[in-house]
């Protein structure tokens, strides 16, 4: 990517369809740094940034908003005291530190690898959470989200950087305003694999004893993530006429992982 005008390349996709596992080789073939799962768009921009995600939120009928929903997200955000600019920067300056990884597929790699942060990363997460959020409040959210992967880069010394987070798949339209040097990589796997995945992942006893469910809050459950990932196919169906977005077969990145990386790479180096 020596030519490339990209600076930053996002991976999105359902829950449970590779996008890790893709991000990874992306970062890896390229020679980008891996941010991970930022969830910057998702977490922090609908809460505090509500009027500039309201209006580049288009399609609406594609990308539904509700200004009311995002209040009451931010809300409980307050009364949980849950500071969701702060665990990004953390985040980031964890990532930071992982100079190799494998592409076995972990959620967190920092937490695999038993990466903590010294007291002196600690006062720089601290430091560079205000100064991200006082950006935020004088300059906007698109100047915010340059800052962050501006300083990434400084920290890992890297012109690219390949950020994945599954949920960013709702807010397309608010990545591409945000981040216009950016491209978006998209994968695609069969609705009823993905939520297989999903459920046999995340509905075990340990992991839901905190939702304390009985049978039918746990059957309600089961209903909301099925919608949730029936949803997305209006958006990928979108997405597929996006010149800035590439769509990724999972099958296809399975079977033949090097020929759909070489073509992702190709992709990459055109100007769209």
């Amino acid at each position: 990517m020596t030519h490339s005008t990209v600076d930053k390349i996002f991976v999105v996709g359902t829950p449970r369809s590779g996008t890790g596992y893709l991000s990874k080789t992306i970062a890896l073939m390229t020679g980008s740094g891996y941010v991970g799962e930022t969830g910057l768009f998702y977490l922090v921009g609908a809460r505090k940034a509500i009027r500039y995600y309201q209006l580049h939120m288009k399609p609406h009928h594609i990308f539904p908003y509700s200004r009311m929903k995002y209040q009451c997200l931010s809300a409980l955000d307050t009364l949980r005291m849950k500071d969701r600019i702060y665990h990004s920067v953390e985040h980031m300056v964890l990532m930071s530190k992982i100079t190799e990884f494998d592409l076995k597929p972990r959620n967190t790699l920092y937490k695999s690898y038993d990466i903590k942060l010294s007291p002196v990363e600690l006062k720089f997460v601290d430091s560079t959470a205000r100064t991200i959020k006082k950006t935020l409040q004088q300059n906007g959210f698109p100047e915010m989200v340059q800052q962050y992967f501006t300083i990434f880069r400084k920290l890992r010394e890297c012109r690219c950087v390949v950020e994945k987070t599954p949920l960013h798949i709702k807010y397309l339209p608010v990545i591409h305003q945000v981040c216009p040097n950016s491209k978006i990589v998209m994968i695609v796997r069969d609705k009823r694999d993905s939520i297989a995945s999903y459920l046999t992942t995340f509905h075990h006893k340990k992991r839901m004893s905190h939702l304390n469910l009985n049978f039918t809050g746990r059957k309600q459950w089961i209903v909301n993530v099925t919608r949730m990932f029936i949803q997305d196919i209006v958006i990928e169906k979108w997405a597929e006429n996006q010149d800035w977005i590439k769509k990724v077969n999972y099958s296809d990145f399975v079977e033949q992982p090097e020929e759909t990386i070489i073509v992702i790479s190709e992709w990459l180096e055109k100007d769209c």
